[in-house]
């Protein structure tokens, strides 16, 4: 089951902080809360099952979070 548009007007944020803070907020509460409408399992391929048309998303995702990864272990480790 893919969303293929959204009705949604969308949300205006003060800060991109808020923003990130926000859609954690969101994948928490509906993606990665079991029993949750859209939860699937607890990895991003799970996640991207109801999150992404695109059936690829979690290979991007991955891929930036081992990036993150690197970065801190480089800077602070």
């Amino acid at each position: 089951m893919d969303v293929q548009f959204n009705s949604s007007k969308g949300t205006v944020y003060a800060s991109k902080y808020e923003c990130i803070i926000d859609l954690a907020r969101q994948l928490r509460t509906y993606y990665l809360t079991p029993g949750a409408c859209y939860y699937s399992g607890g990895s991003t391929s799970k996640v991207n099952k109801y999150y992404s048309a695109d059936s690829k998303w979690y290979k991007t995702i991955d891929k930036i979070g081992d990036e993150l990864v690197f970065e801190y272990d480089r800077l602070y480790r």
